[in-house]
């Protein structure tokens, strides 16, 4: 069995002032499961997800775009069936001033297949989709700062 560690891109481009430290956080929530006669199916069992925090530190953050990585975890994959598990992914707003939070979920699809040689399940592909199903791997976000 293969647990699977990827990454999520946070993009942030600070258009004038300087950022203060921010850690951008995310909620993970199962969606849906197809298994793999590609018919939507009710599951209690399904990896587990969990994405780190991307943080952006003030002494990086004097105008420009930055991006750093948020680590992505996909653990309990033994026991889970054979098909696509779906996930929403939602980032949460801090509420500092100036950020401009991204409110569109971004969804991620893990594909589990069997390795008939040895009977184990792998992770085949992951990729994060945007509400409209377009591939990506990002979000951007972008600081500004008022005028007093």
């Amino acid at each position: 069995i293969m647990d699977k560690e990827t990454s999520f891109t946070k993009k942030y481009d600070v258009l004038s002032g300087t950022a203060p430290d921010e850690a951008f956080k995310f909620t993970v929530a199962f969606e849906s499961f197809v298994n793999q006669n590609g018919d939507a199916a009710n599951t209690t069992t399904y990896p587990t997800v969990t994405i780190g925090d991307a943080t952006f530190t003030e002494d990086m953050l004097a105008g420009g775009n930055y991006s750093e990585d948020a680590a992505v975890s996909i653990t309990n994959i033994d026991n889970c069936a054979l098909g696509v598990y779906t996930y929403k992914i939602t980032e949460t707003d801090n509420g500092i001033a100036g950020v401009n939070y991204v409110a569109d979920p971004v969804y991620l699809n893990v594909t589990i297949l069997r390795d008939e040689g040895n009977g184990k399940h792998y992770v085949a592909a992951i990729h994060y989709e945007t509400v409209d199903g377009a591939k990506t791997g990002e979000t951007t976000n972008t600081y500004e700062a008022g005028i007093l």
